[in-house]
């Protein structure tokens, strides 16, 4: 999957665009789950804020091991109003 907002687009934006080692960061912002490869490279402590199926019992395994603090964007409520914003509807 990629976007339609190139890493060039993003660089001149002022972001920093790097590899997977970014991911001894403090937080993490991602639009979609993070991928069983790139979990076990998080450090204990990372928030993660993503869409990350708290259903599915492997990211929750995951969760507990690595002692992260998860905000999970499809577990968030939903109001009529905001629907149209929340990451199901997007």
């Amino acid at each position: 999957m990629s976007s339609s907002i190139t890493d060039e687009a993003f660089a001149v934006a002022g972001a920093q665009v790097v590899d997977a080692a970014a991911f001894c960061v403090e937080t993490v912002l991602k639009v979609c789950a993070l991928s069983a490869a790139t979990v076990p490279l998080l450090k204990s402590g990372t928030v993660a804020v993503d869409m990350l199926n708290p259903y599915y019992i492997n990211n929750i395994t995951f969760i507990v091991i690595l002692g992260l603090t998860a905000f999970v964007l499809e577990a968030m409520s939903r109001t009529l109003r905001a629907q149209s914003m929340d990451v199901l509807s997007s």
